[in-house]
């Protein structure tokens, strides 16, 4: 395909006449929408469902918080890491050693991948 100047293409709402573009998919990255089901599939965890039922409403209540941030247009990457990381201090208080690994993962690799600084 040969790049042309005649196309014109609308990006929410703004026109783009007689360019040579090249056009990249955004979106969520696959990081975020990774965490995003790595966060649910912890809800849905054993574990988890075994937690004393104020425990574990402020799990979901964090981890809604989380998932919530991660479908946003556009994620607020500090406020996500930060998240990941309350929520795994609070596990680590009240579940075991491989829940608090879990979500300790999740952080590093969500930090990692959008460059953010331990």
């Amino acid at each position: 395909m040969n790049p042309t100047s005649q196309n014109t293409i609308n990006i929410i709402n703004s026109n783009i006449s007689h360019a040579v573009l090249r056009i990249t998919q955004s979106g969520k990255d696959t990081i975020s929408k990774k965490t995003a089901l790595k966060l649910q599939d912890l809800l849905n965890s054993e574990e988890i469902k075994a937690l004393p039922e104020n425990d574990r409403l402020d799990v979901l209540d964090r981890v809604s918080d989380l998932v919530k941030e991660l479908q946003e247009p556009t994620t607020d990457t500090g406020k996500v890491h930060g998240g990941l990381k309350t929520l795994g201090g609070f596990i680590s208080s009240k579940a075991s050693k491989t829940m608090t690994q879990f979500v300790a993962q999740a952080a590093i690799t969500y930090a990692i991948a959008n460059g953010l600084k331990f």
